[in-house]
């Protein structure tokens, strides 16, 4: 069991906080922290359902692994799991999580589930090397789970936020690709430039979409803090080590 274990990819799991923080900042007035409903979501959701999305990735990439230094150890290209094996595994995993994502919650969930299958598809069959149009999708998956959180709570979310929320990844995740996991081939379309310029027209965006809604709630005022600071760290020096760690990054060599 364990080259399927590895195929599940735990250490990725930290990504459900945003399903949490969905549940906790914007669930329905009247009802409590839906604990078990969010078990059952993480189960469903990050074990299951990206579980097999994982393993689809891996399916795909499995020659490009294998020609790889480190990622030829995988299950896959290493042979610890075989093609055939694998492609049930994925299906099976999917399959199950869209079923019961119907049956335990609603079909708002199911959709959201539905949702995740189709950006990770566009994303690993045609997006995933394309400038910007790759990270796009890293940001909108991430928005898609606040949003998961908060339809597993039965609450509401702001418009206005949800589009502040998705520039915040955004440019996280532009600025963090740039600066450390852009291939050499791909660094001249991530130029320093190209970073800030990113960087200010996010700021513009997020205050734009501020001055609209209510920033002074409390999800707001975390964002407002949260960006500058992580715009302000991505330009020091000292702070380039610790940004890799938090965000799992590879630090390019000098």
């Amino acid at each position: 069991m364990t080259p399927y274990l590895k195929l599940m990819r735990f250490h990725f799991h930290i990504s459900f906080i945003s399903v949490i923080a969905g549940a906790l900042f914007f669930g329905g007035p009247d009802s409590r922290f839906p604990a078990s409903a969010i078990f059952q979501c993480y189960l469903l959701f990050n074990v299951l359902l990206y579980g097999g999305i994982y393993t689809f990735n891996d399916i795909v990439d499995v020659e490009a692994d294998a020609a790889h230094e480190t990622k030829k150890n995988r299950p896959l290209p290493s042979g610890q799991v075989g093609m055939g094996p694998a492609l049930l595994f994925c299906a099976l995993l999917i399959c199950i999580s869209l079923y019961f994502s119907w049956r335990l919650f609603s079909t708002d969930v199911l959709l959201i589930f539905l949702a995740f299958v189709a950006a990770n598809a566009a994303y690993t069959l045609a997006l995933k090397k394309t400038p910007y149009a790759g990270l796009s999708i890293v940001a909108l998956t991430h928005t898609l789970r606040l949003v998961l959180g908060v339809v597993i709570a039965n609450g509401s979310l702001d418009p206005h936020f949800c589009g502040a929320f998705y520039a915040l990844l955004f440019c996280i995740a532009v600025t963090i690709h740039g600066t450390y996991n852009a291939k050499p081939e791909d660094e001249k379309y991530y130029p320093r430039w190209a970073l800030i310029a990113c960087q200010i027209a996010c700021s513009v965006f997020i205050v734009g979409l501020a001055m609209e809604a209510s920033p002074s709630s409390m999800p707001w005022r975390i964002l407002l803090i949260v960006f500058p600071v992580f715009v302000a760290c991505s330009h020091l020096p000292f702070m380039r080590h610790p940004l890799a760690v938090l965000f799992m990054a590879k630090e390019k060599k000098n």
